[in-house]
């Protein structure tokens, strides 16, 4: 699945470890409550799949899913603000241009950035938030 793999790439990449109630933790679906510094991977709407020219229905021979990378660091008056931006910084720069390598089994074609990483403001606890938008062309997935 996507997530599992975004979420390796990302850990793999020093960026924090999966499913960790440490600080850093990666999640998969969205962020949970604790720990103040997280990071999550959300699948969005993506693009149309990509067809063969002499395609037909349900003869695609790619996908275009669309993944949202969120940072959520500790409240920015307590310095959260750097933290969380450099946090996003290094995620846009671990997917930005991955491409041409299978993951678990699914060849990832290309992952790019729609855009540079923003700040999405602060959370109910003061804590900022950023994200970065990300295309992805990759192999069918069979599950």
């Amino acid at each position: 699945m996507i997530l599992d793999d975004l979420c390796d790439v990302l850990s793999s990449g020093g960026l924090g470890t999966v499913a960790s109630t440490a600080n850093w933790g990666i999640y998969k679906g969205g962020l949970p409550t604790t720990p103040d510094k997280a990071v999550a991977v959300i699948e969005t709407g993506g693009l149309a799949p990509v067809h063969a020219m002499a395609g037909s229905p349900g003869k695609m021979v790619a996908e275009r899913p669309r993944v949202q990378v969120v940072v959520r660091s500790v409240a920015t008056a307590a310095g959260g603000y750097s933290t969380g931006r450099q946090k996003i910084n290094d995620a846009y720069r671990l997917l930005d241009g991955f491409g041409d390598r299978t993951l678990n089994g699914v060849h990832y074609k290309w992952i790019g950035a729609v855009q540079a990483p923003f700040p999405m403001g602060e959370d109910e606890n003061a804590r900022p938030m950023f994200a970065v938008n990300f295309d992805v062309t990759k192999a069918l997935s069979t599950a």
